[in-house]
Formats: C-alpha cells, structure tokens, sequence
C-alpha cells in the first residue's frame, strides 16, 4: 500500500555572519508562503482505490482514503493499476450524455471488491460485490437492488450516456468483473448511435474478464458493445451479454477487428428496435471480418460460447457473419428465434466457417445457413429446428462425424454445394448430389428427442446407451474432447456433439453383429463369428473395485449378458487404463471367465495386445458363454460377487457394489468436471 507525505522544508545551514532577527523574518515568511499556497496534486498510482461509499480523504491512496469516483481515478495517470469496490458508477454527474468512462492507457481494472474493510484481491467476488458502471444518468430506469437495468426494454427516455465505457487506445488494458448497463446510444448518427455499453474505434489488444453486459440499447449497431477497424486483438473471457439490444447485433457489432470469446454466454438479446431502414440482423453478433471473401485477416473465434434464446426482426437470431473466418468450437445455439421470412440461427455469407463441437437446437428456422461459404462440420448435433438442420447456396461442404436429424424440413438443404458427408447419421439418408461413406439413418435416440416446437430450449441431445451413433465415428477426425470438455477417450468417437460418458457400472445395451461391436467406455467389444445361435442385443456392464494391495486381477470385471441362445462362436476384446493394472505386468495378464462360482481360465496363455485411444486391449475367439469376465494374473484371481446393477445410460456417478474377498472397495471415477459457469442443453 502506498502512502503520501508531505514535502519537508528544504533548509538551509545557518550562515554564521547573518544576523538573527533577519534569519526569523526569512523563516516566517517562507511559513506563511508555505501555508497558503496550495500543494501541486499528487498522483495516487500506481495502485488506486475507488469506492463510492469512502468518507476519507478522496485521494485513492488506500481503501479509508478511496476516491469516490471512477472518473478521479482514470483522469489520474499514475493510476495503472485501478481497484473499485462494490457500488454504482456513472459516467456524468451533470447528466451529459457524451461523458464515457474513456480507457486510453495501458491499465488493469478490476472490480468486485466489498465496499467495507480494507479488501485484497483474494476477496474480490463480482458476482457477491457487483461494481456496476451504469449510463442511467437520471436514475430514472427500472433495476434491480444493484442499480442493474435488466432488460433494455426497462430504459426509459433518451437521457442515457450514449457509451458508458469508451476504448481510447486502451493499450494492453485488462478489465475484469464490472457490471455495464444502462448505456443508450439513441443517436441516428456516428458515433452516438452504436456501442452503448462499450464503444471501440481505436487500436489495441485488450482483455475483457468477467464481464456482465446487460440492459443496454442501441439505434444502429452492437447493442452493448461496437468494434471498428481494431488492428489489435479483443479477448473476452466468461462474460455475460443479457438483455441487450441493437438494430444489427443485438449485443455485438464487429468490423475489422479480431474477436477472441471464450465461455461467453448471449442469452435473450434482440436485433428488433425500431427505428431507420436497415435489416434487423443478428440477433446477438453481426459482424464481418473483411472485404473479401474468406478474408483472414480478422477471424472470429469463439470457444464453449452459448447463445440462447435470442431473437432478431429480420434474420438470423443468433449470429450474421460475413467476408471472414469464423471457428467455433464447443458452441450451443438453442432455442434463437428468428421472425424474418427467411429464419436461421446462424447465417454467413461469403466466409471459411469451421465448427467443431457444435450444437444447433430448437432454433426457428435454419440451424445453420451460408451462402458462397466453405464450412467444415465435425462432430456438430443439429436437431428440433423448425426448417433445415443446414442450408447452403453455392460453395462447399464438408460434413464429418455429425448427427443431422429430426428437424422439420430435414436435414440438409443444398444448392450448387459440392458436399462430402462422412461416418455421420442423416435423417433420410446421403442427400442428393453428395458423396457420402458410412452414413447412417437411423434414430440416434437421443436421451430426450426435441418435440416442442421451435423456438424451444427443451430435449436433451446426449445419446441413449443403444444409440447407433456410440462409437461409429471416425477416428481421424475426432476432437479429444467433446461439447462439454469430456475426453472421448473409449474405444472409439460417437457421432455428433456429446459423447456418452459412463460412471462406474453403468450397462451399455447394443446388438451384437458380425462386426465388432464395441460397448463404449465399458472398454469391451464383442464380434459374432457364426455360432449355431445369435447372441442378440447384449448388455456389458464394467464394474470397478480398488483392493487394498494386488490381488491377481486388473481392477475391472466385466458382467455380460446376451439377449438370446445358449450356444455361441463369438470373438471377446477387453481393454485396460494404466490406473487398472493393479501392479501386474501386462505379459501376465489372461482372460478368466467366472462361471459356478469359481473363476477360469479362457483362451491362450500368451495374448495379442494393441492400443486403442490410449487403452490397452486383446481378444480371445472361441468364446461360448457369457457371465463375468477379467483379466488376470496366471494364477487364479480372487471371487468377486456382483451385487447389484444400476439402470442404462445415466450420467450420474452410480456405484455398482462389488465385493471382493478380504479387500476393501472404492470407486474409480473417470469422468472429467463439468464447467459450473454457464448453462448446458443437457440436464
């Protein structure tokens, strides 16, 4: 913490030859100028407090002595670095709506801070301690307890700032945890038109962190924040646009710049207000990144983004996009309403469009729409929209790995497209005029299958344990991990955008054919090799069970049972984790099949093993019988009682018990955490 003194006096020595009486007259005058001339004001940085509420000596120095004022502290250049503690903030005091909060200067801000005590960064909570910027100048807007306007149906009248924050050549600036509201860019004209909450015209490469967008409102472009011509990169990170809204972009206007959003939610922005000529476009982003087409020079790219219910008067709901690149990965579109003639969700003209972990759901209209664009698709889910899953005019497409099913008009809709679709499920099939390999039709059977009518956030796209999409997808092209940041690390990728991830004993029910069938993360597969009977549909369930020191056996039993016959000619591979092994060598491990209660062993001594998405497997032919099965040491491996089955498919971690003779239990989870802070289509 930094604190100021006062100059001291700047005395001189004592000249022996000067007579006393004349050196206390100098003295007393040098006093009495000291005193009434005023001090020159000193910077309060590098590190500055703002709190509203302070009652010290408003110079910023430390939390007692805050300035009160946000404005002190950015018209303060040694301020670099800026704290600012729970409260409202506004950008006049006099009501002018010009005045803006201007960022022109390499600085870090950060608020969140509790507004009593003497708060450090480890007490920092935006979400408990909002610190809320508001363009609200007249107090005279609907908010919540915070001073947040939250919808920006809730601004009332033409007296907001027409920018609460301003991007000045903000440097390398970083902005983290503030609540921006309440701005109107009510202008018909540039530059009071666009950009209320945040307006950037100028040149930089700055960090927006923890940011919350919410009730603001535009005449033209970017509803809550316009990007113009930036030869820098913005990056914004868990940020939240809410209740934003725009003539194009209901939240987001972009041109020429690039754009870096990663777990970025949009959630109930509108491209609606009335007002001039142009389209009503883009429900949340409207944007382009050139004046070419599949110009790179400013791509967008979005990362576990999410758009939820907006809405857009004249076309696409969530996103319009064009003369770029767009990539986007791990991205939701759900239940986007678009009210124009022409409906998607997210539409680009003229751009190089990757997507990779995309779900389109729900969404009036289109899914997907592009005109003279090159789009690569994998692992994309496109269900429940009320047109096509995707639409394209003219250019090209290449389609890997995804589900294109159960929307309205069907799944694809394809002009003067030269279209590759690949190890993907098409409701009706390879369309007309595309080149397909190993494309399905069938159901995907989808945990809950949409059947709302769109625009709707309701189903649950993940995959039922007997979905024929569970590892029929291609491995060359498959992502690590999936929608949700889980590893498809089984034996093999699901088509589409979830991949089904099991806890401890869970069963994976699926039919057995003279193809591998693999079970998924059970780590099992199963082959009919033409036996007198047909083992059927057959369920796998692994169980896992940790022993207090090696007991002969892999820490994995597999429980199988077939739908049907008694005499079989089948093919059994097993696979292994490392964290399984259990101190055994590998060389030593054999397949041994417990049956009449005590265990053997099957097949050769000596097994075969290859390396499936970092699992360790083998196979045995011959096999008769199903019951339970492990792999184990030479000798015979320690009984094991399976006790109780869970039910098919669940998500949640359900324990299986398995005792084992004279060990204790524990369970081994293998699923990856969820992100906690944004919604997921998924319940």
């Amino acid at each position: 913490m930094q604190t100021h003194n006062h100059h001291p006096f700047n005395k001189q020595p004592r000249r022996a030859n000067l007579p006393t009486v004349t050196l206390f007259l100098m003295i007393g005058t040098l006093f009495l100028w000291l005193t009434i001339r005023p001090l020159p004001a000193l910077a309060a940085g590098p590190l500055c407090y703002v709190n509203a509420a302070a009652v010290g000596g408003n110079t910023g120095a430390d939390w007692a002595n805050a300035f009160t004022s946000l404005q002190s502290a950015l018209a303060d250049g040694g301020c670099t670095e800026i704290w600012v503690a729970q409260g409202l903030y506004k950008p006049s005091t006099t009501g002018d709506r010009t005045h803006t909060f201007r960022i022109n200067r390499n600085l870090t801000l950060y608020g969140g801070f509790p507004a009593s005590g003497s708060p450090t960064l480890d007490d920092r909570d935006p979400t408990l301690y909002p610190t809320v910027l508001s363009g609200d100048l007249a107090g005279d807007d609907p908010t919540d307890a915070n001073g947040v306007v939250l919808d920006w149906t809730n601004i009332a009248g033409s007296d907001n700032s027409y920018h609460v924050l301003t991007m000045a050549s903000p440097g390398a600036a970083v902005l983290d945890g503030l609540v921006v509201t309440g701005g109107y860019a009510s202008s018909t004209s540039s530059p009071n038109g666009s950009g209320s909450g945040l307006y950037d015209s100028a040149s930089g490469s700055y960090t927006l962190r923890n940011m919350v967008f919410q009730g603001n409102r535009s005449y033209s472009g970017g509803g809550a924040s316009f990007f113009y011509n930036n030869s820098g990169t913005v990056t914004m990170q868990d940020t939240r646009f809410i209740g934003n809204s725009g003539l194009q972009g209901g939240a987001m206007s972009l041109i020429n710049t690039t754009l870096n959003l990663t777990r970025v939610l949009f959630q109930e922005n509108d491209a609606v207000v009335t007002g001039g000529t142009a389209a009503r476009i883009g429900g949340a982003i409207m944007g382009g990144g050139g004046s070419t087409p599949d110009d790179p020079t400013h791509p967008l790219t979005l990362t576990d983004v999410q758009f939820i219910s907006n809405t857009a008067a004249g076309s696409n709901s969530a996103i319009y996009f064009q003369y770029g690149t767009a990539v986007l990965t791990n991205v939701l579109f759900q239940g986007n309403n678009d009210l124009g003639s022409w409906p998607n969700a997210f539409g680009s003209d003229y751009s190089a469009l990757t997507l990779t972990n995309v779900v389109l759901a729900g969404n009036r209209g289109n899914g997907l729409r592009a005109q003279i664009c090159h789009s690569t698709l994998t692992n994309v889910t496109a269900s429940g929209n009320s047109n096509y899953g995707i639409s394209l005019g003219s250019g090209s497409l290449d389609v890997r790995n995804s589900i294109i099913y159960g929307n309205t008009s069907g799944g694809f809709s394809l002009s003067a497209v030269t279209t590759t679709i690949s190890y993907s499920l098409v409701q009706g099939g390879c369309p007309g005029g595309a080149t397909c390999t190993n494309v399905l039709s069938a159901n995907p059977l989808f945990v809950t299958p949409i059947t709302a009518p769109a625009p709707t956030i309701t189903g649950d796209l993940r995959l039922q344990s007997s979905s024929p999409a569970i590892d029929a997808g291609g491995a060359a092209d498959c992502p690590t991990t999936d929608q949700r940041d889980l590893a498809r690390d089984d034996l093999g990728c699901d088509i589409g955008a979830y991949e089904l991830r099991y806890a401890d004993s869970d069963t994976v029910i699926r039919p057995v054919t003279t193809a591998v069938t693999t079970f998924g993360p059970t780590l099992a597969g199963i082959r009919n090799d033409g036996g007198a009977d047909d083992p059927g549909v057959v369920s796998v369930t692994k169980s896992f069970t940790w022993a207090t020191k090696p007991d002969n056996t892999v820490d994995a039993y597999w429980h199988i049972t077939p739908g049907s016959g008694a005499n079989y000619n089948l093919t059994l591979q097993l696979c292994y984790l490392p964290a399984e092994l259990n101190g055994l060598s590998e060389g030593d491990l054999r397949f041994w099949r417990y049956s009449s209660g005590s265990w053997a062993q099957v097949g050769p001594a000596t097994l075969t093993w290859t390396t499936i998405n970092g699992n360790r497997c083998a196979a045995v032919s011959g096999v008769t019988g199903f019951s339970d099965w492990t792999l184990g040491g030479a000798d015979e491996p320690t009984a094991v009682t399976l006790a109780t089955f869970s039910a098919a498919g669940q998500v949640g971690w359900v324990g299986l018990l398995v005792g084992v003779l004279g060990a204790a239990t524990a369970v081994l989870f293998r699923r990856r955490p969820r992100k906690a802070n944004l919604k997921e289509l998924t319940a």
